[in-house]
């Protein structure tokens, strides 16, 4: 059937596009059947049932599947229909696939009706460079153009303070589970802090490292900068020179105007996604120290295969959603 590799790579990049165009008919064939019972129903006297309902009754026999995927399948081919036609138009053609529309369709759910057209412009210019991308990755894209259309239609809560918890339950004999929901920028230092007590036993500790930043809690909650080291008869209480009481870095990329107070527009926080413009006001507030600058500055060139600090922070920089595609 194919004579060489270069057919199949042919037939897999053929195929993922005539999935997308296919999923992109079946959804504008629902938005059309949605269209018609809606106006049968405006024309009848006596209404039977609700046009949705009906519409899923159907939808959910057509494709055997049951009533709360059929809706999901109505509701997808609304929002294209009503509010991204221009997306829509991208997915027709294959451009953009199923994962991509479904991102966008949860993300854009609460934008205000005045910004849909400018918005379904500028999602549709450029989501299908997008295709590459994580789910987090993904996200912080959809979210960081969101709030440049509309800062406040971005998921996230009003007020962040008031969703933060650190809650300590009993686990299996001899254990605890710790959940918590805490500011970005204290993840971070909390990360890393937990990373320089893990690195603090000497090359000879059996344990994962996995492991050893678990166990970090203990030395954390303590006050303590060093983990036990347990390599048997060559334990050491800690690596020389190395320690937990380092300073944590916490970078976040915002522009000058929401730091001033002047603009609203979220910052980005690597590894987090989009931070609402208040919490880049209160951590820059904290910061002992702030680069202000119009572009990212060059790094000197690392004599090595691997990259420096500077350059791997320059290039992450480069990818975040600030300054993103």
């Amino acid at each position: 059937m194919f004579e060489s590799d270069v057919a199949l790579i042919d037939q897999i990049s053929a195929a993922a596009r005539a999935e997308s165009v296919a999923i992109a008919a079946r959804l504008a064939a629902i938005a059309a059947l949605d269209t018609l019972r809606e106006q049968e129903l405006i024309d009848s006297i006596l209404w039977r049932t609700d046009p949705y309902e009906e519409v899923c009754a159907e939808v959910s026999a057509a494709m055997r599947i049951a009533r709360g995927r059929a809706g999901t399948q109505v509701h997808h081919a609304r929002v294209l229909r009503d509010k991204l036609p221009q997306v829509a138009a991208r997915f027709a053609v294959g451009d953009i696939d199923y994962r991509v529309v479904r991102m966008i369709i949860a993300r854009t759910g609460i934008v205000d009706e005045a910004v849909w057209a400018a918005l379904d412009a500028e999602l549709a210019g450029r989501a299908h460079r997008w295709m590459r991308f994580s789910e987090r990755q993904l996200r912080d894209r959809i979210d960081h153009w969101i709030a440049q259309h509309d800062p406040n239609g971005v998921r996230v809560p009003p007020d962040l303070a008031q969703d933060r918890f650190v809650q300590v339950d009993p686990g299996r004999p001899g254990a605890a589970t710790i959940w918590a929901n805490v500011a970005a920028e204290d993840a971070v230092a909390l990360d890393q802090r937990l990373d320089a007590i893990a690195d603090t036993v000497c090359e000879h500790d059996p344990r994962s490292r996995e492991r050893r930043r678990a166990e970090a809690i203990g030395p954390l909650a303590r006050l303590e900068a060093h983990l036990v080291c347990v390599c048997g008869p060559r334990g050491v209480p800690g690596r020389a020179g190395t320690g937990g009481g380092q300073c944590a870095v916490c970078m976040c990329l915002a522009q000058r105007a929401t730091v001033d107070g002047t603009s609203d527009a979220p910052g980005y926080l690597p590894g987090y996604g989009i931070l609402p413009a208040e919490s880049v006001r209160n951590l820059a507030g904290r910061a002992t120290k702030r680069h202000r600058a119009t572009r990212l500055p060059r790094p000197s060139p690392s004599p090595s295969r691997v990259p420096s600090p500077g350059i791997a922070r320059r290039w992450r920089c480069r990818s975040s959603s600030v300054g993103g595609t």
